[in-house]
């Protein structure tokens, strides 16, 4: 699972074996202040299930 800001620019989030645990705190690459949760918007994940299938891709609102 890896989530990305609402232009794609960067990773916010990114996991292995994700198990819909995200707080909405960032973990990735850019991330400022470790204990911040990321700002009110509009996300977009890609799923890899790992079975050679098309990655699920969508988006999410934090509020």
């Amino acid at each position: 699972m890896k989530i990305y800001n609402r232009w794609g620019g960067y990773e916010v989030y990114t996991a292995s074996g994700y198990n819909n645990t995200w707080d909405g705190v960032s973990n990735g690459p850019r991330t400022v202040n470790e204990e911040d949760k990321v700002p009110v918007g509009t996300y977009y994940y890609v799923l890899d299930l790992g079975q050679g299938d098309e990655p699920r891709i969508g988006w999410l609102y934090i509020n």
